[in-house]
């Protein structure tokens, strides 16, 4: 299999020690499975970081909405 190319898939099989090396038509390796994980452990830790975020942001937006209301109150209060 070493150095063979798929005819209908145009994927390259090279050997490489005890390892099996795939690659993509254009030349490109496919990932191996230790860097899909590392990819997928980053993508996570990004996804977690943003909700983080989202959950500061939502908290700043409620203690505003708080202050808002009770001006509001203190409005109506003053007027009457």
């Amino acid at each position: 299999m070493n150095g063979w190319e798929s005819p209908l898939l145009g994927i390259r099989f090279e050997l490489i020690g005890k390892d099996m090396q795939l690659y993509y038509p254009d030349g490109r390796p496919f990932e191996s499975y230790p860097e899909i994980m590392k990819r997928a452990d980053r993508a996570e830790s990004e996804l977690k970081q943003r909700d983080s975020q989202l959950e500061q942001a939502r908290d700043e937006l409620e203690q505003e909405r708080q202050q808002c209301q009770l001006l509001i109150e203190r409005l109506v209060v003053f007027q009457l």
